[in-house]
């Protein structure tokens, strides 16, 4: 039996942030619903990382917290979130899963289906419209919280994303070896990411295994090419 997803509205407190009523936000206010954080702060972190992405050819525009996030963006940010990434679907694979309750673990998720981002909550969609198209809405991949593992992403036998920076930073100092210049910079180069979204007060503080790490890796005598 097919179970169709409940509706909640909820617009993520874009609302009462003060913000315009109507805006192409989805991932914004997706992300406030599933993690609990403010609307202004998941606003104006989307856009700091925005700062970071290049233009190309086929890419013309930056990601907007207010217009739309590219997914490369949208994964970045929720990896340092903490948060584990899900792919449901592959190419040239055919829909595995639907925007449905039978077919999606419980908890708190954030789907990505086409052109949008929406929020799920223990079977129930928190969005500002239904966007399920009755239980036939494909899904191409859903995040969850790293705490909550539930069991269905065993069964379902995907691909998990490591949180943040911690298994790069554990395989060095677990290694009494000399590390290579491209492992080392890429450490620093994350762990600085880390550093910056910190100060600027979007995430917490570097741990003390980060702060090690980056002290570490900085003294040259440590690398060698």
């Amino acid at each position: 039996m097919k179970m169709k997803l409940t509706y909640f509205r909820d617009d993520g407190g874009r609302k009462n942030a003060g913000y315009a009523t109507e805006a192409g936000d989805c991932f914004c206010r997706a992300v406030c619903i599933a993690t609990g954080m403010g609307y202004e702060k998941v606003y104006n972190m989307i856009n700091f990382y925005a700062k970071n992405e290049r233009k190309g050819k086929r890419k013309k525009t930056k990601s907007s917290a207010r217009t739309g996030v590219f997914i490369a963006t949208a994964k970045k940010m929720m990896k340092d979130l903490g948060w584990i990434w899900v792919p449901t679907m592959k190419i040239g694979q055919g829909c595995k899963v639907h925007l449905r309750a039978d077919e999606l673990p419980e908890g708190r998720i954030i789907c990505r289906v086409s052109k949008h981002f929406t929020a799920v909550i223990d079977g129930v969609i928190h969005d500002t419209f239904d966007p399920s198209r009755d239980g036939k809405r494909c899904v191409y991949g859903f995040w969850y919280r790293e705490d909550d593992k539930p069991d269905v992403i065993t069964e379902m036998r995907k691909e998990l994303v490591p949180r943040g920076t911690a298994p790069l930073v554990r395989m060095f100092l677990n290694d009494n070896t000399y590390v290579n210049t491209k492992f080392a910079t890429e450490c620093i180069d994350a762990i600085e990411h880390r550093l910056l979204m910190s100060n600027a007060g979007l995430l917490e503080e570097l741990n003390p295994l980060e702060k090690l790490a980056i002290m570490v890796l900085k003294d040259s005598s440590y690398i060698k090419d």
